[in-house]
C-alpha cells in the first residue's frame, strides 16, 4: 500500500509532482476563464464603438490587429499575476489530523491524518482572483 512505501523515493517525488499538476491547474484555470470572457467583451466593445459611429453616420475602422493587441496585452498580464502569485505564494501540502472512534488492540485511539493542498499563505491573492473574474463578469 501507499502507505507502507510512503518513504520510498518514487512516492516521495510523486508528491511534488502532484503539487506541481495543481499549480499548472490552477495556473490555467485563472487564465482559461479570462480568455474565455476577455475576447467576448472586447469584441463587444468593438461592436459598440461601430454602433455608435453608426448613429453620427460617421465611418469606423477596427482593425484586428488592435483586438488581437488588447486580447494579448490582458492575457500577458495575467501571465504576470499568475506566475507572481505562484513564485512569491505557492501551494503548500497541508495536513489535518482528526481523532477516530476506532482504537487499537492496546485499546489507543487512532488519529487519522489527511493531506490537502492549501492556496498558500495568504488569500489576498484568492481574492484578487475572484475579483477580477468579478469585473468580467459585470
Amino acid at each position: 500500500s501507499v502507505y507502507q512505501k510512503r518513504k520510498k523515493d518514487a512516492i516521495q517525488f510523486a508528491q511534488i509532482d502532484f503539487l506541481s499538476i495543481l499549480l499548472v491547474g490552477s495556473f490555467l484555470v485563472g487564465l482559461g476563464s479570462s480568455l474565455e470572457l476577455v475576447p467576448l467583451i472586447i469584441k463587444v466593445a468593438a461592436i459598440n464603438r461601430m454602433m455608435e459611429a453608426a448613429r453620427n453616420l460617421r465611418r469606423v475602422t477596427i482593425k484586428r490587429e488592435n483586438l488581437y493587441t488588447a486580447v494579448g496585452v490582458i492575457g500577458g498580464c495575467l501571465v504576470i499575476y499568475l506566475s507572481t502569485w505562484s513564485a512569491l505564494d505557492p501551494p503548500r501540502q497541508v495536513s489535518e489530523y482528526s481523532l477516530t472512534d476506532s482504537t487499537t488492540d492496546d485499546d489507543e485511539h487512532i488519529v487519522s491524518k489527511m493531506y490537502y493542498c492549501s492556496g498558500g499563505d495568504s488569500d489576498a491573492w484568492q481574492f484578487a482572483a475572484v475579483a477580477w473574474n468579478a469585473v468580467l463578469l459585470l
